[in-house]
């Protein structure tokens, strides 16, 4: 296999322990046969923890006694590169969007952190205060009530790979949602 053929991501979920304490070098002598000692390597320890820590390296310079039974190792590809000095991203050509029903504060917070992010989105708003909102943001603003069938229709003709519904908890269209997401075959998070 050569080098410029592997784009995979690898993710070694508690790679290293006292009773394994050679399996990451192993795995990384292996990976580095096939990937450039400069790819970079996230290290997260004690994810969701008050001791959390992430550690941005490469393979060549990783220190291995970083890693314990919590930590996750996640090694990039040829693609992989930090961004704010603070994330790993492995850049991806997005060819699905996300389809948020909004019109609230918090589908606007949303749909900026998405635009923040490159995902594509479309947002759907009945009023023309949401659209107003939601157009601050550069993606798709759809204005008007869309019954389940319409929502169905839009994400088939769309490639809608998930719903956000982050529209008023009393809006008729919560169980709309619900429908065209099950309908669709799509993920759906309402709030």
């Amino acid at each position: 296999m050569q080098q410029h053929k592997v784009t995979f991501v690898v993710c070694l979920y508690n790679p290293r322990s006292k009773g394994r304490p050679e399996h990451l070098a192993r795995a990384l002598e292996i990976m580095s046969e096939y990937k450039a000692k400069d790819t970079i390597v996230g290290i997260g320890k004690d994810i969701g923890r008050k001791e959390e820590e992430i550690i941005l390296t490469t393979i060549e310079d990783l220190d291995e006694t970083l890693v314990d039974m919590t930590t996750i190792v996640i090694v990039g590809n040829k693609e992989t590169y930090v961004k704010k000095w603070t994330h790993d991203y492995t850049s991806r050509i997005y060819t699905m969007m996300k389809l948020l029903f909004g019109g609230t504060a918090e589908s606007t917070e949303i749909l900026e952190f998405l635009s923040q992010q490159n995902i594509p989105v479309t947002t759907s708003v009945v009023s023309d205060y949401g659209r107003h909102l939601a157009s601050k943001f550069g993606q798709d603003v759809v204005q008007g009530r869309m019954t389940a069938d319409q929502m169905v229709a839009f994400i088939k003709e769309n490639d809608v790979d998930e719903i956000i519904d982050a529209s008023h908890p009393f809006a008729d269209i919560v169980s709309r949602s619900d429908e065209s997401s099950r309908s669709g075959g799509i993920p759906l998070c309402a709030l």
